[in-house]
């Protein structure tokens, strides 16, 4: 009998939140070398020959499982508000306080900022909450004027809006698809298609687009390969049950397929465009698999690793200048500001995101 997807994958017991969790860690691990300024020296970068990032991996992973989850959601949703409303109680509590907490309480304590302004706390709280929506804020003048990123609160949050994009488009696609899978999954390889050609310069990714949300110009070409990846991830759980993995056991041929032809693409010089095939399928596969927790077992953390760890990071380097003036191993960055930003997380977890993830009730 053959084995689809569908068989090996269990909604309450899977590893996609040890995953998530993961991808987060990887991400702070990632910014612990670019925040002491040596971005192309992470293993990952130096394998793939400066084609790609273990940061832009980590995302695009991200993106995959958020999609994976979020069809789910939507099917399972009374009506598209209470998708929306399940969606807003677990993204904007959190990154609401972290802008909040670091921006207004914690940065005033060591550097000297302004409340108001135009590069003040009140301005860019308002910008950065929203989204960007109305408009961009991503420093604080004056917040870390001797690091690396200049003043800058919070690296990862750009994402955030991409990810808030992704969730609006799911339901448009469905409700133009009717419901069906096979208008989805065209969908889908027309981004694929796009994603591509993002890469190139070919006129559609040269309009000038303006400064508008994720349309903007120096912006729409990574959301059109996020929201690939988010809807990529939505296809995997709508073709489970076509998706085989083996005639009777679980047959990992085509996962060593995939994987040589993305160490060859990357020595071909081609290696970007492969990872948009490559990871959709290990990281789905991978959660799928795998039946236990470790990093996750006690609460998701890793939203909160992502949003916290930044601004951490910064206020690390800020207090520990010899990270940056004796160039020591990104190890110190990374161990000391993982440690923080977990204790914050946990702490969020369980005492803000929790019990208003249970509101959904």
């Amino acid at each position: 009998m053959a084995i689809v997807l569908r068989d090996i994958y269990d909604r309450k017991n899977n590893y996609f939140d040890d995953l998530r969790f993961i991808l987060a860690a990887l991400v702070v691990f990632y910014h612990s070398y670019a925040l002491i300024k040596e971005p192309r020296h992470d293993f990952i970068t130096m394998m793939v020959l400066g084609q790609s990032s273990l940061g832009e991996m980590a995302v695009y992973a991200f993106f995959t499982i958020s999609g994976f989850f979020m069809i789910q959601s939507l099917e399972n949703s009374k009506s598209v508000l209470r998708y929306f409303r399940n969606r807003l109680y677990r993204i904007i509590p959190a990154f609401w306080f972290s802008l909040i907490f670091f921006s207004l309480l914690i940065i005033p304590l060591f550097s000297k900022v302004s409340l108001y302004g135009e590069d003040g706390i009140i301005t860019f709280i308002l910008k950065a909450g929203s989204f960007h929506i109305f408009d961009y804020s991503w420093t604080i003048k004056g917040a870390f004027p001797d690091n690396t990123f200049v003043d800058n609160i919070n690296g990862s949050m750009w994402t955030l809006k991409h990810e808030l994009a992704a969730y609006i488009m799911l339901p448009i696609f469905y409700a133009l698809s009717y419901k069906n899978r096979s208008s989805m999954l065209l969908f889908t390889i027309i981004l694929f298609i796009f994603s591509l050609l993002s890469y190139s310069e070919i006129f559609l990714f040269n309009l000038p687009v303006g400064e508008f949300w994720v349309l903007s110009e120096n912006e729409y070409g990574s959301f059109v390969r996020f929201l690939y990846c988010f809807m990529t991830g939505g296809c995997f759980y709508l073709y489970k049950d076509k998706i085989l993995l083996g005639s009777s056991k679980l047959d990992l041929r085509w996962f060593l397929f995939l994987s040589l032809l993305l160490v060859l693409s990357f020595y071909g010089g081609k290696g970007k465009y492969m990872l948009f095939i490559w990871v959709p399928y290990i990281i789905i596969l991978s959660g799928c698999i795998f039946k236990y927790k470790f990093f996750s077992k006690f609460g998701d953390y890793s939203y909160g690793i992502y949003i916290y760890s930044f601004p951490i990071q910064q206020l690390v380097l800020l207090k520990d200048s010899s990270i940056s003036a004796l160039g020591l191993f990104f190890t110190s960055m990374f161990f000391t500001s993982m440690f923080f930003t977990l204790l914050v997380s946990i702490i969020s977890y369980h005492f803000l995101e929790k019990p208003i993830l249970n509101l959904k009730r």
